[in-house]
């Protein structure tokens, strides 16, 4: 289709001229007359043709709708084709400080984008492809995508113990949702006990005993699963100062032999070895005394 009215594009001696600021793939018509100082002819035939398609035009923004933490619906309207028919449209998203990723490309105006983070912000560009090439890309879209409860932490580390204490650590959630305000932390499936690191150190506890710990991340959304079980355990606790008095009964050359100690703990000897020393080893033995 033509429009009726006919814009005059030149006036002037030359026989040619170069008409400029067409639009890509549309169809035109041209004519001519001439002009001297008795007046103007009659118009020539006319002659029809069209330009040369070019990429597509930039689509308007994406318009996101939440799908909940982990999806968003996204559509755009379709674009001009500039005289080439649009072959597909190609949606990439990214992060803040990230590449752009193409997560689409199909000749729809709408998709679902799935496996996104949750409390995170996103940046959403359209462009039009065809067979002349790509459109440059629409503006920016932002995306806010809304927090989650946060997965449970892992790996959950025993890093000391002694007989009436223990210290864990663990490993942050993969995903965490949003911002970790605390851990809980549960032994024996007690009452849970808060702390914002990600570690713990509980004392008080019963020596040579195993307990079960697990721990819970919690966020602005609320808590998260609990983590699988982690079997920690006390260690033994120090034999106490010997009874009474320690003798030694008898000695020789390269032996000891002492009194005093209860029958049912073991001992232990230190000494200082003489300067210079021709000792090769040494024989250590305890005689007990019970009166």
């Amino acid at each position: 289709m033509y429009r009726d009215d006919w814009l005059q594009l030149y006036t002037g001696s030359d026989t040619t001229f170069l008409v400029t600021d067409l639009a890509p793939g549309k169809s035109y018509r041209l004519r001519l007359r001439c002009h001297n100082c008795a007046g103007a002819s009659l118009y020539s035939n006319t002659v029809n043709f069209v330009t040369a398609p070019a990429p597509p035009l930039a689509p308007q923004p994406p318009v996101i709708t939440s799908k909940g933490p982990y999806a968003a619906s996204l559509s755009w309207m379709e674009t001009s084709t500039n005289g080439a028919p649009i072959t597909s449209y190609s949606l990439e998203m990214c992060l803040l400080g990230d590449t752009f990723v193409e997560v689409y490309n199909e000749k729809e105006t709408e998709c679902i984008v799935r496996n996104l983070n949750p409390g995170s912000t996103y940046y959403c560009i359209v462009k039009a492809n065809s067979v002349v090439g790509q459109s440059v890309p629409s503006e920016v879209t932002v995306y806010h995508s809304p927090p989650a409860p946060p997965e449970s932490p892992s790996k959950i580390h025993l890093v000391e113990s002694s007989d009436s204490s223990l210290k864990i650590s663990w490993d942050p959630p993969s995903s965490p949702g949003a911002a970790i305000l605390h851990y809980n932390v549960c032994f024996n499936n007690g009452v849970a006990t808060k702390s914002v690191k990600n570690e713990y150190f509980i004392d008080g506890l019963s020596s040579d005993t195993q307990y079960k710990v697990r721990v819970q991340a919690v966020n602005s959304v609320g808590p998260g699963q609990f983590s699988s079980v982690k079997v920690v355990g006390t260690g033994t606790p120090l034999p106490s100062a010997l009874p009474g008095t320690i003798q030694l009964s008898s000695r020789g050359h390269n032996f000891l032999r002492w009194a005093g100690v209860a029958p049912d703990l073991s001992s232990v000897i230190y000494w200082n070895e003489p300067l210079p020393s021709r000792v090769t080893s040494h024989q250590c033995m305890k005689e007990t005394s019970v009166k």
